[in-house]
């Protein structure tokens, strides 16, 4: 996978394990690959891609601020096409194309009982599912079967087994699951992934300390004190070891504990 001139899409890319993937993919493909980068803050995009070309000078990277909960059709329509078009580029140009779906939120983390109006549920499914799945549907649309591609979506322990509180996080991230088996079934020609990259050391991670189940806040709070998060540069480490290895069932879902 790493050996092909790439164009790699990696959401959720301004900071934590979004910004740890694209530092640690940028150096690995060869010269000519192109990063884009996608998130919300713009000056923090930036920022990453200063250090991506820092670690990888040969590489090209460009920054597009990009809201995945929009419900304007045209930003996923329009989302590949210009960020080509502005790297003075196209599909053909590459060998390979690759979408990293790592953009997610957490919060609610309430009760069932206690879940806000259906229109703040509306948006989490917004930015965790309907836009996940809109994206890679153009993704799709945009590059052909012509050229090698890979999805990538990160997932969650929480997509595959219940934690209380994590009502919607949970049901988000076993949607994604699904959704991205039923695309590797459909599409046998790209390669699909749903990877758990483990308790990590993020801004995600801090905000479990305000879940309301008793459980879950002395897990964080105990896991932070005894450093059992994983940091993001260790998670993406096995991350690139499963994909340089390229032995797992498309659609799977792989663990960052997981033997490989």
């Amino acid at each position: 996978m790493f050996s092909r001139k790439t164009v790699c899409y990696v959401t959720g890319a301004s900071r934590g394990l979004g910004e740890s993937i694209a530092l640690n993919f940028a150096g690995r493909f060869p010269e000519g690959s192109l990063f884009v980068l996608l998130a919300r803050n713009g000056s923090d995009l930036e920022a990453v891609k200063n250090r991506l070309l820092q670690k990888a000078p040969t590489a090209r990277a460009l920054v597009r601020v990009f809201d995945q909960g929009t419900l304007d059709q045209r930003a996923f329509e329009s989302v590949f096409s210009e960020t080509l078009e502005s790297a003075g580029a196209k599909a053909a140009d590459f060998e390979q194309a690759i979408l990293v779906n790592n953009a997610g939120s957490i919060k609610p983390i309430v009760f069932v009982r206690n879940l806000p109006a259906v229109e703040e549920l509306s948006k989490y499914l917004n930015v965790n599912v309907a836009g996940v799945i809109s994206l890679t549907s153009q993704f799709l649309r945009t590059f052909q079967s012509s050229m090698s591609r890979a999805v990538i979506n990160i997932s969650s322990l929480g997509a595959v087994q219940p934690f209380k509180s994590w009502a919607m996080y949970c049901s988000g991230k076993a949607a994604r699951d699904m959704f991205f088996s039923v695309l590797a079934g459909e599409e046998e020609d790209v390669r699909v992934l749903n990877y758990a990259p483990g308790p990590l050391q993020t801004d995600m991670s801090n905000l479990l300390v305000e879940s309301e189940d008793e459980g879950v806040r002395t897990w964080a709070k105990q896991a932070k004190a005894e450093n059992q998060l994983l940091s993001c540069d260790t998670s993406v480490n096995k991350l690139i070891q499963i994909l340089e290895k390229d032995s797992f069932k498309s659609g799977a879902h792989i663990d960052f504990y997981d033997e490989i």
